[in-house]
């Protein structure tokens, strides 16, 4: 089953930053969720010890501000109707 439209980008983005660091797609993905405001413990959903192994490698990784900022704008998704107008009118806040 193909992601829906919405995730699309944000995969790009992912394998593109990946391939730039020559990592696996999983590992820049769980740096990068490190280091977003309010995120405590992002889920590694790994199935072998080596998936494991591999995403634990998250840990150690620095991802450049070129690459984050590239995640962060491809995940910033506008809200659907009707949050779109809740969070443009101050009054329905």
């Amino acid at each position: 089953m193909p992601p829906p439209a919405w995730a699309e980008g944000g995969l790009d983005a992912l394998h593109e930053v990946a391939g730039r660091t020559g990592l696996a797609v999983p590992v820049p993905a769980l740096a990068w969720l490190l280091g977003r405001p309010g995120v405590t413990a992002p889920i590694v959903g790994a199935r072998t010890l080596e998936q494991l192994e591999t995403n634990l490698g998250a840990a150690d990784l620095d991802l450049d501000p070129a690459g984050a900022a590239l995640l962060t704008e491809a995940s910033d998704q506008r809200l659907p109707y009707p949050y779109s107008v809740i969070e443009t009118d101050p009054e329905l806040r």
